[in-house]
């Protein structure tokens, strides 16, 4: 059966739902998100518990969770980070996705027509619409959902966990000092037969179009179409930064001008020098070498379109 095309929205009734909360992510109040979940399934008859991870491991802590509840849907509440964790928790299981958006960056959420207004959000999750999502395994090791990169955002990212200043304003103060360090690099994409070579700056592997800040990084990329995109960001010249800094920060960055786009279903990169990597907001360390692969329609996700 093809899903793309025969399941893009189903209906499933939920009768057992784990909700897995970071209290960490974003600067909004856990507390309230509780309240609303309650109050959405408090009075249905759902059978749902609501649990706060905390540092200490939270991929055991989820999976452990999981093996006890066996629950038919488990609801990451945080930003990416933390939903990509949860994908992960329940990769291969058979068990639905629901997102409620609460991180300082909410890229798939945003991807996705899921909104971050809390009673909102926790509709969408009780409506229960799926998707098949397709997703990209990086170094068959690390999970990505919606986007990982190479070179300049991965440093924001890592510099952005380092400070500890969070919500917007602190990864738009780490962004701001990093457009100014164009640092490019050499790089070597291999898609099958084709080989494709350039100095970069940023190396985007995307599974989707847009940052949570709704900067257009490709037209044409989706979640759910049995291919990803690898773009290659060139180095940009001093007078560019003005405009797409102010481009990106008002969701209307869509200049195609610094960047080559190559569609594929798997990959493999070569940068020199290493680089810094990082996967659905969570920093992964330097790499000379990254393979891409595609899993097609791996995860069932409730989806806010």
């Amino acid at each position: 059966m093809n899903l793309h095309k025969e399941q893009t929205k189903l209906k499933k009734e939920m009768k057992r739902l784990l909700f897995l909360v970071n209290p960490g992510a974003g600067t909004g109040d856990p507390r309230e998100l509780e309240e609303v979940i309650k109050k959405q399934f408090g009075e249905t008859g759902t059978e749902f518990r609501i649990h706060y991870l905390d540092e200490d491991d939270p991929l055991a802590q989820a999976g452990k969770l999981i093996q006890q509840i066996e629950p038919d849907t488990v609801v990451a509440a945080g930003g990416d980070g933390t939903i990509n964790m949860v994908a992960t928790a329940i990769l291969g299981k058979g068990i639905n996705l629901g997102i409620l958006p609460a991180g300082s960056s909410n890229g798939l959420a945003y991807e996705l027509g899921i909104p971050t207004d809390f009673e909102e959000a926790v509709s969408t999750v009780a409506a229960g619409n799926l998707k098949a999502l397709d997703a990209l395994m990086i170094n068959d090791r690390h999970l990505c959902l919606h986007l990982s990169d190479l070179g300049l955002n991965a440093r924001v990212v890592r510099r952005y966990d380092h400070e500890g200043i969070r919500g917007f304003y602190g990864y738009a103060r780490q962004y701001f000092r990093e457009l100014t360090n164009r640092k490019k690099f050499r790089c070597e994409v291999k898609t099958g037969k084709e080989v494709h070579r350039r100095k970069c700056v940023m190396v985007i592997m995307a599974n989707g179009s847009f940052y949570g800040t709704g900067a257009s990084v490709t037209p044409d990329g989706k979640p759910d179409d049995g291919l990803f995109e690898v773009i290659l960001i060139d180095a940009y010249p001093f007078w560019f930064l003005f405009y797409m800094l102010i481009s990106i920060f008002t969701r209307r960055f869509n200049d195609s001008r610094f960047r080559k786009i190559i569609q594929c279903r798997e990959a493999m990169i070569q940068v020199e020098p290493s680089q810094e990597l990082q996967s659905d907001g969570e920093h992964i360390g330097r790499e000379s070498e990254v393979s891409v692969r595609l899993l097609e329609a791996c995860i069932n996700l409730i989806s806010g379109k």
